[in-house]
């Protein structure tokens, strides 16, 4: 039901027919005796004069003519009296070649062309048919009462009422008591009716109730086209179809594309649903529900807003453009538009897309977001800007960005995981990181970073092949680096104390070191000052297993589990080399110092173009779906 322009009867229009009505009623209490006209008998097979008080009567029988003025009147038998006509049998008005009436008996007023006739009454005009048994009828001023029932036909159209007046020169009839009107597979029932015969339009004044099919519309005023099969309702209309309760302040219909559209205050429900809009549009063709301004949609579990928001009923296929957004159970996810695809599973935000997960306190914000609703799972991918991940651990924000982000849950016991994916950035106000790929489960709560990964904690520098955070109670518990783990903490200036292994493990406690085991190849290059604070020089170690104790990251001891190989060089004579280790590498230039850091790519770190990046199977298969769905319904407009 679309329109453009909205159609109402203005109260002056309904007053002003009132008023020709009334008009009408009085022409049948006041008559012309004055006009000239006369009625004239044009053939009669018998005909007998009667004079009486000097007045002619006369007797007319078979194939009976009369003309007055323009109108021609049939019938078997008549009798004409001082300019009145009375007849019976068969009678037939004719009247401009277009207004025909038919009856059993007429009485006729010649002065005032009022005419009554009785049973099997039909009033014609054009295609038109009106029936009764008893019509008033002024043939002056074309302007027809039905006293006692009307019934109209044009077309498919069936419309009866107790009472009916019609206007035949402005083509308006006024139905009222009891109006009833089938049209095909519509129906309306109504206490009273307005009906233009020129146009087939049929207009709601007051309570009405239409139904087609399965579909209910209660209102009290509008329109109903009969020969396009729209209509329009407003003056508080209610929608009813199957389990479906549809209000809005106005509403139309279109039977040619089944379409009907809620305007203002849109409010449709189900037993599943609930949607809200300005304006609802609902195809029973494609099963599309469309909303549109302020636009929301609700399930049980689920909760949709945006500007514009595209439902299928049949394939539960959303499409959400203007600030979309959904709130489900595990969080809420929006952007600037939506598009899921639910037979797949599939689904795509784009444009400053945020994942809110409100059950781990996570954050996620990308330029493009693609996830699996029933997998729980989603990838976040770098555009123009890359994705962010905010972690409430410890108390504090936990920032990480990449250039892709995937989550999903364990094939093997459905516990949840999240990759980083090139060139990942940690920033925590006591934690910072760099590696190439990140992955955390929280089946062991373990963050692994793998590719070149740089840890700082505090003042100090961890890398390594691989390292793992642990985390308990959101909280970095404990620090792991596996092969080629390297310990930098900077004593002052240009002097770093120094630890390296094949495998390092450093306790936490509230983010401070606390405990730290060193195997494999273990080596220890530490600073040692006097009783006066001076510096006295670096002290060097080999040991194969050693565990070193600290408060407040200050070192305390050295535990060793072998035979320590240790030298005290004096700072005077040690040379550049002797105050590094082995492979030494200080990377503080790497460290974001802030959280928005991370969203940064430095050429040491990232050595390519970040937006040189594959596409994988699973983005493939997003956009291609996406795609064949938009055509599909492309098609079908």
């Amino acid at each position: 039901m679309g329109f453009s322009t909205v159609i109402r009867i203005p109260q002056i229009l309904l007053t002003s027919l009132i008023c020709i009505w009334s008009l009408g009623l009085a022409a049948q209490e006041s008559k012309d005796t004055t006009s000239e006209s006369r009625v004239l008998i044009e053939n009669a097979d018998k005909s007998i004069n009667e004079i009486k008080d000097k007045k002619n009567r006369q007797y007319l029988k078979g194939n009976v003519r009369v003309i007055h003025d323009s109108i021609f009147m049939f019938c078997d038998s008549a009798i004409l009296y001082e300019n009145q006509l009375q007849a019976i049998g068969d009678v037939i008005i004719i009247q401009d070649d277009t207004i025909r009436i038919f009856s059993d008996s007429l009485y006729y007023d010649g002065d005032s062309k009022y005419a009554e006739l009785f049973y099997g009454v039909v009033l014609e005009n054009k295609e038109k048919k009106m029936f009764t048994e008893r019509l008033y009828y002024d043939l002056e001023n074309k302007f027809a009462i039905f006293p006692d029932t009307c019934l109209l036909i044009n077309r498919d159209l069936k419309l009866s009422s107790l009472r009916a007046r019609y206007n035949v020169r402005n083509n308006t009839a006024y139905f009222y008591e009891e109006v009833t009107a089938i049209d095909g597979q519509t129906s309306f029932k109504s206490d009273s009716l307005l009906y233009d015969t020129d146009i087939d339009r049929a207009y709601f004044i007051t309570s009405t109730y239409i139904q087609q099919e399965d579909k209910r519309i209660y209102c009290e005023e509008g329109f109903y086209d009969l020969l396009d099969k729209r209509a329009y309702f407003s003056g508080n209309p209610v929608y009813f179809s199957k389990d479906q309760l549809a209000r809005s302040k106005h509403m139309s219909f279109s039977g040619a594309d089944s379409l009907t559209i809620l305007y203002g205050d849109a409010y449709v429900k189900d037993s599943v649903s609930e949607a809200r809009a300005e304006k609802i549009s609902l195809d029973e063709k494609t099963n599309d529900i469309i909303l549109e301004g302020d636009a929301s949609y609700a399930e049980a579990d689920k909760f949709i807003e945006g500007e514009i928001i595209s439902y299928n009923q049949e394939t539960g296929d959303v499409r959400i453009g203007g600030e979309a957004k959904i709130e489900m159970e595990e969080g809420i996810l929006s952007g600037d538009s939506l598009d899921y695809i639910n037979l797949s599973d599939l689904g795509k935000v784009m444009g400053g897309a945020i994942w809110r997960d409100t059950i781990d306190n996570r954050e996620i914000e990308s330029d493009v977001f693609l996830y699996r609703e029933k997998d729980e799972y989603f990838k976040a991918i770098a555009e123009s800007r890359r994705p962010l991940v905010k972690q409430l651990v410890d108390k504090d924000t936990l920032y990480f960005s990449a250039d892709t982000l995937i989550s999903a849950k364990d094939s093997l016991d459905g516990t949840q995981f999240m990759e980083a994916v090139r060139y990942v950035k940690i920033f925590k106000s006591d934690l910072q990181a760099v590696c190439d790929s990140m992955f955390f489960s929280e089946r062991d709560s373990i963050i692994f970073l793998h590719g070149s990964p740089i840890v700082w904690s505090d003042t100090t520098q961890f890398t390594a092949d691989t390292i793992k955070l642990v985390l308990k109670d959101d909280e970095i518990k404990e620090i792991i680096a596996s092969s080629n783990a390297f310990i930098i903490s900077n004593e002052v200036d240009e002097y770093y104390n120094q630890i390296k292994g094949s495998y390092i493990h450093a306790y936490l406690d509230s983010n401070r070191l606390q405990k730290m085991i060193v195997r494999g190849n273990s080596e220890s290059l530490y600073f040692i000052r006097d009783e006066e604070d001076a510096m006295l020089g670096p002290t060097r170690t080999i040991c194969g297993h050693m565990a070193f104790y600290f408060n407040a990251s200050d070192l305390l001891t050295v535990r060793y589990y072998a035979e320590p190989d240790s030298e005290l060089i004096p700072i005077q004579k040690a040379s550049a080399d002797e105050l590094r280790l082995k492979d030494f590498k200080w990377s503080e230039q790497l460290k974001p110092k802030r959280w928005q850091d991370v969203l940064k790519v430095s050429r040491s770190l990232a050595g390519t173009d970040v937006s040189r990046k594959p596409q994988d199977e699973y983005e493939k298969d997003v956009n291609e779906i996406i795609k064949k769905a938009n055509a599909i319904k492309g098609g079908k407009k």
